[in-house]
């Protein structure tokens, strides 16, 4: 159901439904109606006149039915609390569908953490260490030079900088963001839309980040001196082999699902040493009749019974009377 359409460009802001109503026959005024609404509209209002002959009450807008609840007044309440406390929060646009696509990514599940992580300011850097009050040195260990925050290794570090520079992905307009990780990801998560780009080429992205946090925490922890060639090199076998894997599955998968439709066995008698004993038995609910009978069969040797039965009132009854 939506509102009805307002054919003029220029109305009364602080018109009010009363306005609208007859004081003679308490219906809708067509005249009125007629010039505000479009035609349209105004049959389907004319066919749904006010509730005249009740007082007027209160409706809750936060709930279909109109009527107040705790839960949504608490989620009011906390939503305006918010609005005060953190403005920024409703200013900037929800980086939550970001966080969303990251969980789509065609990569290895512990890089889509990482990635996510990597969003919500999971990841040991000494910005964000620095600002729960641990001690340490603030600057970037792998360039030496600003602070060391998620965006700065990933996208604007030397290092990361001569990493894109050779990895074929092309890098935005105006280069990467130097402060908003959210506007880079933003950018890597719609390589698939952008024509210009080769669909192999965009695919590795997230092993470049992958392999970016890796040679930090190996130069941090190891001593290795990271090398541009060498994590674009890391990157590419890694994503190389992840997709050949995936490739390798589905051929297994598709060529599995063939063989078990192909497996269709005829019956075959058992062997000659064999016994055979076949049961079968039905019940009719409604006359309180039961009836079965079981055939063992030996080579030439051929028993059987049949059984029927008035008194059974369940499948497990004639079951035992076969027995």
């Amino acid at each position: 159901m939506r509102a009805p359409w307002i054919k003029n460009y220029f109305f009364d802001v602080n018109l009010i439904a009363s306005s609208l109503i007859d004081t003679y026959t308490r219906l809708w005024n067509p005249t009125a109606l007629c010039e505000i609404f479009v035609p349209g509209d105004v049959e389907m209002l004319l066919k749904n006149q006010p509730a005249v002959l009740k007082e007027d009450f209160y409706s809750w807008k936060l709930t279909r039915s109109g009527q107040f609840s705790v839960k949504t007044a608490y989620n009011l309440a906390f939503e305006e609390k918010t609005r005060l406390s953190q403005p920024e929060a409703f200013n900037q646009p929800s980086i939550n569908p970001l966080k969303e696509k990251v969980w789509k990514v065609l990569t290895v599940p512990k890089i889509k953490v990482f990635l996510w992580k990597a969003l919500n300011g999971g990841l040991s850097v000494a910005e964000l260490m620095e600002a729960r009050g641990i001690k340490v040195d603030s600057g970037c260990q792998v360039c030496g030079g600003s602070t060391e925050s998620i965006n700065h290794i990933l996208f604007e570090c030397p290092l990361a900088r001569l990493v894109w520079a050779i990895s074929g992905i092309p890098n935005p307009q105006n280069g990467f963001h130097q402060t908003s990780i959210f506007v880079n990801f933003s950018y890597l998560l719609s390589l698939g839309k952008k024509r210009k780009v080769v669909p192999n080429s965009f695919r590795v992205w997230p092993w470049i980040l992958w392999s970016l946090w890796k040679s930090r925490n190996e130069l941090l922890f190891r001593g290795f001196t990271p090398i541009p060639s060498n994590v674009m090199l890391c990157a590419n076998q890694d994503a190389d082999e992840w997709f050949e894997a995936q490739v390798v599955e589905e051929k297994i998968l598709s060529e599995t699902q063939v063989n078990i439709q192909k497996r269709k066995e005829k019956w075959k008698p058992p062997p000659k040493d064999w016994s055979m004993c076949n049961v079968g038995f039905d019940w009719n609910k409604s006359k309180n009749l039961a009836g079965g009978g079981w055939v063992i069969r030996k080579r030439e040797v051929l028993c059987f019974a049949i059984v029927e039965e008035r008194s059974v009132i369940s499948n497990l009854g004639i079951r035992l009377s076969l027995w």
